[in-house]
């Protein structure tokens, strides 16, 4: 006993040889088993990392997201183009209902010392100029109105009711086909056409075909909470 006791007591670090003393094998042991599970905690949390980035991807090009949307600008929801006809009957009160029904309170209008409560706003959106109303509006609900609005036109046309399309239309034209370039959907779309007097494979009609969105839902909340006022119109949309 006296032996062990003098062994466990003598100091690892010798004054008169001035270096450790090795160490017992139980404890390499010890230090072995240390090292190999910090290895695997650091392996494990590497995997979690490269997932969580996997899942959600960083924005790219130093983008920001407005405060209390998480919407991305490349969407994780996959959903497939159906036709709706209810869209599509020209001069119907149900028609416009349900048009209207895309639009959230405020139809798109959103008030932007609303979203800045919340948090931080890119600094794109905070420099820019405005008319000092800190009025600003969603572009997909902008969008929506001009599709809107040039189908109204194109049924105001087919009844004989305009010549010509509306300075706001045309404006309408040029936004969108911006608009679809800014989208660039990439998705691709098989030829398989349903369009009448076509057979299949004449052509593209795009239903059906898989496409990666955004969350429309998200978006539309987001608007209606932050929304400038309750009073608008599609028909009136100014922009």
């Amino acid at each position: 006993m006296a032996t062990k006791d003098a062994d466990f007591n003598e100091p690892l670090l010798r004054a008169d040889m001035g270096f450790c003393e090795k160490a017992s094998w139980p404890l390499k042991r010890v230090l072995f088993v240390a090292v190999v599970l910090s290895l695997l905690v650091s392996m494990v949390g590497a995997i979690v990392v490269h997932v969580a980035l996997l899942s959600h991807p960083p924005v790219e090009y130093g983008a920001q997201l407005l405060p209390g949307l998480e919407a991305r600008p490349l969407g994780p929801i996959l959903k497939a183009y159906n036709p709706d006809p209810t869209y599509t009957i020209y001069q119907s009160n149900d028609t416009r209902e349900k048009w209207m029904q895309l639009f959230p309170r405020g139809m798109g209008y959103i008030q932007i010392d609303k979203v800045k409560e919340l948090g931080i706003v890119p600094d794109f959106i905070r420099n820019v100029n405005t008319d000092g109303s800190g009025r600003f509006c969603v572009a997909a609900f902008h969008q929506l109105h001009c599709l809107y609005l040039i189908f109204e036109e194109f049924s105001q046309a087919l009844h004989g009711q305009i010549k010509h399309p509306s300075g706001h239309t045309i404006h309408c034209y040029d936004y969108l086909r911006q608009s679809i370039m800014c989208a660039a959907d990439s998705n691709l779309e098989p030829f398989r056409s349903r369009f009448e007097g076509m057979k299949p494979g004449d052509g593209v009609d795009g239903i059906g075909s898989i496409h990666q969105c955004r969350n429309f839902e998200e978006l539309y909340a987001w608007a209606d909470r932050f929304r400038y006022k309750d009073d608008a119109d599609a028909e009136q949309f100014e922009g």
